[in-house]
């Protein structure tokens, strides 16, 4: 997934980001736990990448190979060592729904441990950024 958006970036010298915000609330998947993610435009530099808000000193976990820190039943991404550590699970579809809608970069604000499972497509995410618009930065 991360692969598209690089390849996307790498191809031209504006990046998308959103025009406004966007803001899902669900339940997870596989931890049942109710969610809220808003998602925000960011600088061309910063990439797509998640703040965990719920967590102290909201720790920034970015979507890259890099992060990958399971991928059992779904890929989660994660920061720091075990007593300081930060991750967000289920992050397949809201990326693919960046990368498709050509998003390369993103602040993601979650206040929980997985993102929404919504209807178990990607489509209520590309509805969302839709709705939030797309915009180049240079």
């Amino acid at each position: 997934m991360m692969r598209c958006l690089a390849v996307r970036a790498a191809g031209r010298r504006a990046v998308s980001t959103l025009a406004g915000h966007m803001e899902v609330s669900g339940i997870g998947l596989h931890t049942g736990a109710s969610v809220r993610v808003v998602a925000r435009p960011a600088a061309a530099s910063e990439g797509v990448y998640f703040v965990r808000t719920d967590l102290g000193g909201e720790p920034r976990i970015a979507a890259s190979l890099d992060s990958v820190t399971d991928t059992r039943l779904s890929t989660t991404l994660g920061v720091g060592d075990s007593a300081g550590a930060a991750s967000v699970r289920t992050v397949e579809h809201l990326l693919a729904a960046l990368c498709g809608a050509g998003v390369s970069a993103c602040r993601v604000e979650i206040d929980g441990p997985e993102l929404p499972l919504l209807d178990g497509s990607a489509a209520p995410w590309v509805a969302a950024i839709l709705a939030a618009g797309v915009a180049q930065k240079p």
